[in-house]
């Protein structure tokens, strides 16, 4: 049996994604705070969207819902503890 390659149609988009008002402040927040924790891991691209898809079944940070991008952060925060990365 073959795997199905993942894709964003297996994603709920995530609501507050390019609204208005405290929502998109937390999704940019979120996403400001993943992507820092990507450069501090020294994840390759490939790496992190392998790890986000196998995490949120998305292929974009922005596409995760609430839960998702809360999900990926607290990992890859858990990965920076563990390789001694100061917390963003």
């Amino acid at each position: 049996m073959q795997d199905t390659p993942v894709s964003a149609t297996f994603c709920r988009p995530g609501g507050d994604s390019g609204a208005a008002g405290a929502g998109a402040d937390a999704a940019g927040r979120d996403i400001r705070a993943i992507h820092a924790l990507k450069t501090r891991l020294r994840l390759s691209d490939d790496d992190y969207r392998a790890l986000l898809v196998r995490l949120t079944g998305c292929v974009s940070s922005k596409l995760c819902t609430p839960a998702q991008r809360r999900q990926l952060r607290e990992h890859l925060q858990r990965l920076a503890e563990r390789a001694g990365q100061a917390a963003p």
